[in-house]
């Protein structure tokens, strides 16, 4: 199937073909009639696109210096490497979409096949949305007209925080698409509208609609306009719906507003405003959230779990459907809406389109329409670009499964650099696959894991999704006699870990894990110098890893493991690395934290050959700080390893000093490794894998006790 997006980087908007995944249980999977393009909205996203790189840096002050703060940690080079690769990630665009239901996820029991609903589904032949963000249509409600209630739903959201009462004054800044629909809203609640705006053509279609008008491009003639129209000059609230970068709107919104008066902010403008402005007369003011309660929860839109409506009465999908109801009723219409209608195929013409004039009026709204059936398209591997055929050479193919940001950031660029070729990039929902497919050359993009097993000509699949299904990938794949590279962690949980015990000695040196500061040479030239030296060590290791909400995914203890197994684990794998020797004990203990399992904790190994390692890992320092520092002391020598950019030795018989302009942590070797396994048939040596499960064993046992008690130890051997 085809599906909308844009490059960031860029500005370009284009159609790629994407396979079609199957609707996960909370989910309803639509074939597209139309879908809308809210030009208000979306015209922001190709403007920013197509600015230049400092024109984008001035736009948003805060990132730029979030990248100073990342090029004194981290340095230029690997800033430049994160930068350019989030702006090379093109975005999916679109969120709202007319179509017939498809198929259903197994939780799903509202809707039946062929079911004509709305949604807040992407630009693309074929949506698989979140059973709380799709909605009936009436029988009476157009597909075009119902193709604009999720934008009504925006301006309903504003209007329900503004809390507007019978025969009270509200003055709407802005009256693009959402304020002309909040225009309609407001109206039927009984309330005298006044709509302000610089556009003549947007006010005269307010004025159609029963509002009255003014033009403010002269701000300073907007309270002399209110009072012309306004003889007891009471304007009892404010709705902002425009768009603007200074903060100007406010402070216009408060100088014609009565004591105690009301702003809710829907549109996007600057919040650097006076505190005075709203001080004087009590005003209060509030940021209005897209559709509603349940917007960017992930229970709510993913999980499909509702609010009850006792408790919230009006959630994002609630909003909808009332929209959907008013439009039935005849209460809100879009007669007077200035808008485009194009085929879906030539849906970047419509991004042009953004920017024009058409007969001197400026497009509200352009309706992308699907036009035939999906049913040839629906395939779950697209062909993404045509390379020679596999069968022509005798080399050995890998495959990835995840396209997230590790993925595409780190594994791809790797496995291109040393030239392998990859057959399939696989991914749940299928855009990300084919995005990644095509920067890396990859023959398909796929969301059919059998597509990979069964292929005889892939040798090794690398593994990078949530780390919960890391296991059972990497034994599903080693069962049919592939190589795998899995991303740490190995498993997440005793269970996993058993299982993979479990399987025979050639399936287990068939995995490989992603330890890759092992790999780096500053890490090579601790062991070196320690190699053969008796005397034991103590190896301490310091990581600044930053807060990360307590609700993202790597926080939870059944998908991500917690941030000791997801992210710790390297840790404790290098610390056996550079010992030599196995662990034999360990003891933890941590702050308190709102987490599952806190991620600011000491961690403290004993070492079979008797070597000791402290591992100190934090959320809550400065991300100004240096993020990694590594320290091996012991007969008579300190290695010290900064950031992995830097690293100082001193001992009776030398000095080490070196630098890098890169972070020398070792994910290109650690790759390259991989592949020249694949290449040569050549299986893991058992005492690698042995490590590997001792050091993932040793994570899962601290972060137990984290659970139970906060501190506490355990013994390995």
């Amino acid at each position: 199937m085809k599906q909308l997006v844009q490059s960031f980087k860029n500005g370009e908007v284009s159609l790629i073909d994407v396979p079609v995944s199957r609707p996960k249980a909370n989910e309803v999977q639509i074939e597209s009639r139309i879908s809308l393009i809210s030009a208000g909205t979306e015209r922001m996203l190709v403007s920013f696109g197509r600015s230049s790189m400092l024109q984008k840096a001035r736009s948003q002050p805060d990132k730029v210096r979030q990248v100073i703060d990342k090029i004194k940690t981290e340095g230029l080079l690997d800033t430049i490497d994160a930068v350019t690769s989030k702006l090379d990630q093109p975005v999916p665009l679109g969120y709202s979409n007319v179509g017939v239901v498809r198929s259903l996820g197994s939780n799903v029991t509202q809707y039946s096949i062929g079911d004509r609903v709305l949604s807040n589904g992407r630009h693309a032949e074929i949506v698989n949305v979140g059973v709380n963000l799709v909605d009936s249509i009436p029988d009476n409600v157009t597909d075009e007209l119902a193709s604009y209630a999720v934008v009504g739903s925006i301006g309903l959201q504003g209007v329900r925080l503004l809390k507007p009462e019978f025969g009270e004054t509200v003055l709407v800044y802005g009256v693009g698409l959402i304020g002309l629909l909040a225009v309609q809203i407001l109206l039927k609640n009984g309330c005298r509208v006044i709509a302000a705006d610089v556009d003549e053509e947007n006010l005269r279609v307010a004025q159609l609609y029963g509002a009255e008008i003014i033009n403010v491009r002269d701000e300073n003639n907007i309270e002399h306009q209110i009072n012309a129209l306004n003889r007891d000059n009471i304007i009892d609230g404010a709705l902002i719906t425009a768009a603007a970068k200074n903060d100007s709107i406010v402070k216009n919104c408060c100088s014609v507003l009565r004591k105690r008066g009301r702003i809710v902010l829907t549109g996007v403008v600057d919040l650097h405003f006076d505190r005075a402005w709203l001080y004087e007369k009590e005003i209060s003011f509030q940021v209005s959230c897209s559709y509603g309660p349940g917007r960017y929860e992930s229970l709510y839109e993913d999980m499909g779990l509702d609010y009850p409506i006792s408790f919230v009465r009006w959630t994002e999908q609630r909003n909808i459907s009332a929209i959907l109801s008013a439009m039935s009723k005849g209460w809100i219409s879009v007669k007077h809406i200035s808008k485009l209608s194009i085929d879906f195929e030539r849906a970047a013409e419509a991004y042009d389109n953004l920017v024009k004039k058409d007969d001197g009026r400026a497009t509200m709204a352009i309706e992308l329409q699907y036009k035939g059936s999906t049913e040839s398209k629906s395939t779950v591997q697209t062909s993404v670009n045509q390379i020679q055929d596999y069968n022509d050479d005798q080399s050995k193919y890998i495959s990835v499964v995840g396209a997230g940001n590790y993925a595409t950031r780190r594994m791809l660029p790797a496995l291109s650099s040393q030239g392998i070729k990859i057959k399939h990039i696989v991914s749940r929902g299928g855009l990300s696959s084919s995005i990644a497919a095509l920067k890396f050359n990859a023959l398909y993009s796929s969301v059919d894991l059998d597509e990979v097993k069964s292929s005889p000509e892939v040798a090794g699949v690398c593994i990078a999704t949530r780390h919960d299904s890391h296991a059972d990938l990497a034994i599903a794949m080693v069962s049919v006699g592939k190589m795998v590279f899995v991303e740490k962690p190995l498993a997440i949980n005793l269970p996993q870990l058993e299982r993979i015990r479990a399987l025979s000695n050639e399936e287990k040196r068939r995995i490989f894990v992603g330890f890759n500061r092992e790999f780096s040479s500053y890490v090579n030239i601790i062991k070196d110098n320690f190699s053969n030296d008796r005397a034991s060590k103590i190896i301490t290791l310091e990581m600044n890893a930053g807060k990360i909400p307590s609700n993202h995914w790597t926080q939870s203890i059944e998908v991500g493991g917690g941030r000791l197994i997801g992210e710790a684990v390297h840790y404790i794998s290098l610390a056996q690395n550079i010992s030599g020797s196995k662990i034999k004990a360990l003891h933890i203990s941590s702050l308190k934290s709102d987490c599952n399992v806190s991620d600011s904790f000491c961690l403290s190994l004993r070492f079979v050959n008797g070597d000791l390692a402290n591992i100190l890992y934090y959320s809550n320092g400065s991300g100004k700080y240096k993020k990694e520092s590594i320290k091996c002391i012991g007969g008579g020598k300190v290695l010290e390893i900064d950031n992995f950019k830097r690293l100082v030795g001193y001992g009776p018989s030398f000095n080490i000093k070196k630098r890098s302009l890169r972070q020398l942590k070792g994910q290109d070797e650690c790759f390259k490794n991989f592949a020249k396994h694949v290449e040569l048939g050549e299986l893991n040596s058992l005492d690698t894998v042995d490590k590997y499960l001792i050091a993932t064993e040793a994570s899962i046992l601290a972060t137990q006790i984290l659970q139970e008690q906060g501190f506490g130890s355990a013994q390995l051997f």
